[in-house]
């Protein structure tokens, strides 16, 4: 029993807030397009794969070591929100036609990292920062243990441990709206 989540891209935006000098708060947004396959729910289904996807919303604190008026300014993030975890409609249906019941989770998402913002002008700045957005494993609705169903056989059966470890790597073009002063 367990999951493979495989690679896939990464849209969204941020809306960051500017806070005295040495700090700042960002609401994010993502869509991350993630599918992965369902393996040994049962004896009889070794692979069943999903359309998967992930919308997260986070709310961050960015600190700055130098003051706004510093060309290169280096931060740390860390920051809190919640994830869905959205199985498509497809895949939803694939699995009923094999007597499983997939759902969509929500999930508490943690984040942390760091970057750099260059001010290239007044108003313009570019970006580039690595985070890793944490989160625990799903359940899908899947049970955690393996039913003996009517018959005698066994049912699907997942145990959601663990964290999904999301690494984000940006780049970015800033632009601010009052200037950086």
């Amino acid at each position: 029993m367990g999951v493979d989540y495989k690679s896939g891209y990464l849209l969204g935006a941020r809306n960051t807030q500017n806070l005295k000098d040495h700090f700042g708060a960002e609401l994010e947004y993502s869509y991350a397009n993630q599918p992965m396959s369902f393996i040994n729910l049962r004896p009889s289904l070794p692979q069943l794969d999903a359309d998967h996807s992930i919308h997260s919303i986070t709310y961050s604190i960015l600190v700055y070591p130098f003051d706004r008026l510093k060309r290169l300014r280096p931060y740390g993030t860390v920051g809190g929100g919640t994830s869905f975890f959205y199985i498509g409609k497809r895949s939803k249906d694939r699995a009923a036609a094999e007597g499983i019941v997939l759902k969509d989770r929500w999930k508490f998402a943690f984040s942390f990292g760091g970057g750099v913002k260059y001010l290239l002008t007044n108003r313009i700045a570019v970006r580039f920062d690595v985070r890793d957005q944490i989160t625990g494993v799903p359940d899908y609705g899947l049970p955690d243990t393996s039913p003996v169903l009517p018959g005698g056989e066994i049912g699907a059966g997942f145990r959601a441990d663990g964290r999904i470890h999301n690494w984000l790597f940006n780049v970015g073009l800033n632009y601010y709206w009052g200037g950086r002063y």
